[in-house]
């Protein structure tokens, strides 16, 4: 089966450091892809290269036969991203930034509505809905960034270490959902735990 995400001799070099060079896989639909290395070695810019907000020095990046170069416009809302550091507008409530975020994705106001709540109830924060995001901790921030991310219902689906700063449960609970959407996905998961990694996932890479 041909890959849905295709990483195609991608180079990047910041400060005269070679952070990615010539990197290369692909990702089908269904799979978990971790990716592992130490700190600084590239692997958030990969994920900042793949939603264009880092320029790559070389190579190519294919999402279902599309060229990124050439058709970037309808590859970025196929993607669902949750960075390693949250970004909400704090201005704006839980329900208001998730809203924000689907209406850009182009959710009409009934769909978008089901799931915002959806997502609310599954990763356990409907009580918080309504509360500004300055009041939010740390811990339910990142499930408010995967229920953002997961919106749209994405095809591709990048998370930059997403359950370092999580308990067990909300761990466990973030890895069952994982399993509950993988099939019509291709994820890609930036890790240190090389434990969850050999749990589960069939496939990791390591970046040097």
């Amino acid at each position: 089966m041909a890959a849905y995400l295709s990483i195609n001799k991608i180079g990047k070099k910041i400060n005269n450091k070679n952070l990615l060079a010539d990197l290369s896989f692909g990702v089908q639909k269904g799979e978990l892809l971790f990716i592992l290395g130490k700190s600084n070695s590239g692997k958030t810019t990969l994920f900042e290269i793949i939603m264009g907000f880092t320029n790559k020095d070389r190579g190519q990046i294919f999402v279902d036969g599309m060229d990124y170069d050439i058709r970037k416009e309808e590859i970025l809302p196929k993607i669902g991203y949750v960075p390693q550091i949250d970004i909400f507008d704090n201005n704006l409530n839980v329900y208001e930034n998730l809203f924000f975020h689907g209406e850009l994705m182009g959710l009409n106001t009934l769909k978008l509505k089901d799931q915002i709540l959806h997502w609310a109830e599954r990763l356990n924060f409907k009580q918080s809905l309504y509360n500004s995001i300055s009041i939010i901790s740390s811990s339910t921030l990142k499930k408010i960034a995967l229920s953002r991310a997961l919106i749209h219902n994405p095809d591709i689906l990048l998370l930059d270490d997403i359950t370092s700063s999580l308990d067990y449960f909300d761990k466990n609970l973030i890895f069952e959902i994982i399993q509950e959407i993988r099939s019509n996905k291709s994820i890609l998961f930036i890790t240190q735990d090389f434990n969850n990694s050999d749990i589960y996932s069939y496939r990791k890479i390591l970046i040097n």
